[in-house]
C-alpha cells in the first residue's frame, strides 16, 4: 500500500528518516517494521520459502537449479527425514 492508505497508528511506526533510503515493510498483524534488505528477506521467507515461523527449524531439499523439492519444519522426526530423503532420489 502507499503511505496515504496506511492507518495512522501503523504510519506512526515507520521511521521517516529511514524510509527515505529504505523501503519499509509493515506486518499489520504484529506491527513489526522491516527496512531495506531485511524487508526483502522477510518477504522471501514468507512467499518463496513458505516460512511461517522463524523460531522453528526448516529443512529444504533443492535441485541443482535451486527449485524446492521438499520442505519440512519443526522438531526432527524420522518420518520427516524420510520425506527429505525421498526427495533426494
Amino acid at each position: 500500500k502507499n503511505f496515504g492508505t496506511i492507518a495512522p497508528e501503523l504510519l506512526a511506526r515507520i521511521d521517516s528518516k529511514r524510509c527515505i533510503n529504505e523501503i519499509p515493510l509493515i506486518d499489520t498483524e504484529t506491527n513489526q517494521v522491516w527496512y531495506g534488505t531485511d524487508a526483502l528477506l522477510e518477504k522471501l521467507q514468507q512467499k518463496i520459502l513458505e516460512i511461517k515461523d522463524n523460531k522453528i527449524p526448516y529443512f529444504f531439499v533443492l535441485d541443482k537449479d535451486g527449485k524446492i523439492l521438499a520442505i519440512q519444519s519443526g522438531d526432527f522426526k524420522e518420518d520427516k527425514m524420510e520425506v527429505l530423503e525421498d526427495a533426494c532420489d
